[in-house]
């Protein structure tokens, strides 16, 4: 019975002290309008938007207290608002590809990312094992590491056959 009771009280100060998200811009400073904000994940359930401490900032109104794996249809804002653990020097602020968990890269892992900037380390948060080496290039990611040996052998025979 007195587990009963210390775990209905710890359910409880969960629910009295929500921890509110930090502050972040969304396109209006209206953030329980739909559209100024982008949506809320689905999982876990009753997350939303609510103005921020800041005025024109918006913050989620309670972060869930695991953020590595679990949301549905997270945003890079959504993230940014409720950051996840640091690893390493990165606060892991951007949302994976599947938009299903927070990682912490360099940038976003989404198509807004500034070209040519992805690195293996990016890649490997971004995408986890499917997607873990960066191109040559760093246009993208990819799965298999490719050799820059390779790349620059094959640019030499084919500059020797132009000859």
């Amino acid at each position: 019975m007195t587990i009963q009771k210390l775990l209905l009280l710890c359910i409880l100060v969960n629910f009295v002290f929500a921890i509110q998200g930090a502050d972040v811009t969304c396109s209006g400073s209206a953030c329980t309008t739909p559209g100024n904000c982008p949506s809320v994940p689905t999982t876990p359930p009753n997350l939303a938007w609510q103005n921020g401490a800041r005025t024109g900032k918006c913050a989620i109104s309670d972060c869930p207290s695991n953020t590595q794996s679990g949301l549905v249809g997270a945003s890079d804002l959504f993230c940014l608002s409720c950051p996840g653990s640091t690893s390493g020097s990165a606060k892991a602020k951007y949302s994976n590809t599947e938009i299903t968990g927070y990682v912490a890269s360099s940038a976003t892992c989404g198509n807004t990312r500034t070209p040519n900037t992805w690195s293996n380390s990016d890649c490997l948060a971004c995408n986890g094992y499917s997607l873990q080496y960066a191109k040559p290039d760093q246009s993208g990611c990819t799965a298999q590491q490719q050799s820059n040996i390779l790349f620059l052998s094959s640019l030499f025979l084919l500059s020797l056959l132009l000859i």
